[in-house]
C-alpha cells in the first residue's frame, strides 16, 4: 500500500506524529516516485531520514529543530557528520530567510570538509553551490555566479560514468535562476532548459523538480511579455505539484498565483479569478499576515476581483 503524507507534528511527548493518506497502489507513475523518493530519504538514523522528509515537505522549521537535535548528539571528533549537519541547517536556515545563519552553517561546513578532502573533492561541489545561493539572497551577483560555476565545474570534471546528473540539473537551475533575477532572459532560459532536459532524463515523471522547472520556464516567458506560453509552462508545473506535493505546500500556492498573473494578462478575468483563489486559500493557511507572498497574493486578488465582479 503507498500512503500520501498529510502532515508531521511533534507531540509534547516529543514523539513525531506522521499523519497518512491512503493513495492507490496501482498507479505507476506514484509508485515510481515512492520509489525515488526511498532511495532519497536516507540516513544513519530515523532523526536524519525525519529531517530529510520534512525539508522535501517544506516544514523546514521542523526540519533545523531535528538537525540541532543531532549536531548536539554528535561527537566534535567527527568531522563528517557535522559537515554534513551544518550543511544541512544551512539549507533550512535560508529556506526560512536566515541569511546570515545559512551563510555561517555553509562556511563552517566548507571549513571541516576541507580538514579531510581536497579543494576540488566532488563532495564540496554542493559547498560552493550553497555558498553561492546565500550570496545571491544577498544580491551579489559576480560572486554567486563565480560559486555556480566552481560547483559545475567539479560536477563536470567527473568522468561522465560517475556524474550526478540530477545535481548537474539543479546547477544549470541555479544559475538560470540568478540570470532570471538580474533580467538577462535569454541566458536564463537556456540555463533552464539545460536543466529541464536534464531531468527529464533522470528523474520519474511526477518528480517535483520537474514541475519548478516548468514553474520557471514560465516565469522567464512571462517577463519576456509571451503570457499564452507562460501559461503553458504554468500549467504543466501545477499538473505536476498537484500530484506529487502535499496540497498546501508553498509551491503550490505561488504557482496557482503565477498562473492567474499569466491568465489577468490573458484578460481570461474568470479562470484567473479560480486561480489566485486557490492560491489565497493556501498562503492563508501558511503565511503570517505580513508575508510578501501573502500580500503580493492579496494584491492580485483584489485587482482581479475588482475587475470581475464589475
Amino acid at each position: 500500500m503507498l500512503f500520501r503524507i498529510e502532515t508531521v507534528t511533534e507531540r509534547d511527548d516529543g514523539i513525531w506524529q506522521v499523519e497518512l493518506k491512503l493513495t492507490n497502489d496501482e498507479d505507476k507513475q506514484l509508485r515510481h516516485l515512492t520509489d525515488r523518493y526511498r532511495e532519497e530519504i536516507q540516513g544513519p538514523t530515523a532523526l536524519h531520514r525525519l529531517a530529510i522528509l520534512l525539508c522535501k515537505m517544506g516544514e523546514d522549521r521542523k526540519a533545523k529543530e531535528v538537525y540541532e537535535l543531532l549536531l548536539g548528539r554528535t561527537n566534535e571528533d567527527d568531522m563528517e557528520e557535522r559537515a554534513y549537519i551544518y550543511n544541512q541547517l544551512g539549507i533550512v536556515c535560508s529556506a526560512i530567510n536566515n541569511q546570515e545563519a545559512a551563510l555561517a552553517h555553509f562556511k563552517k561546513s566548507l571549513e571541516l570538509h576541507l580538514t579531510y578532502l581536497s579543494p576540488d573533492a566532488p563532495q564540496l561541489a554542493s559547498c560552493y553551490s550553497n555558498i553561492g545561493q546565500c550570496l545571491r539572497n544577498q544580491g551579489n551577483f559576480s560572486e554567486t555566479l563565480e560559486q555556480y560555476q566552481r560547483c559545475l565545474d567539479i560536477e563536470l570534471s567527473q568522468p561522465e560514468l560517475d556524474q550526478d546528473q540530477r545535481s548537474i540539473a539543479m546547477t544549470h537551475y541555479n544559475i538560470g535562476d540568478l540570470f532570471l533575477e538580474h533580467d538577462c532572459l535569454d541566458e536564463a532560459l537556456k540555463s533552464h532548459e539545460r536543466s529541464l532536459k536534464l531531468r527529464l532524463a533522470s528523474l520519474p515523471p511526477l518528480h517535483p523538480d520537474l514541475a519548478y522547472s516548468y514553474g520557471q520556464i514560465g516565469s522567464i516567458f512571462m517577463n519576456q511579455g509571451n503570457y499564452k506560453e507562460a501559461g503553458i509552462q504554468f500549467q504543466k508545473a501545477l499538473e505536476l505539484g498537484q500530484k506529487s506535493l502535499p496540497p498546501s505546500h508553498s509551491y503550490l500556492a505561488i504557482t496557482y498565483n503565477n498562473m492567474a498573473a499569466a491568465l489577468y494578462r490573458l484578460r481570461k478575468y474568470e479562470e484567473a479569478l479560480q486561480h489566485v483563489e486557490k492560491s489565497i486559500q493556501i498562503v492563508h493557511q501558511i503565511f503570517p499576515v505580513d508575508h510578501p507572498t501573502r500580500t503580493s497574493t492579496e494584491d492580485l486578488y483584489n485587482q482581479i476581483r475588482s475587475i470581475v465582479v464589475t
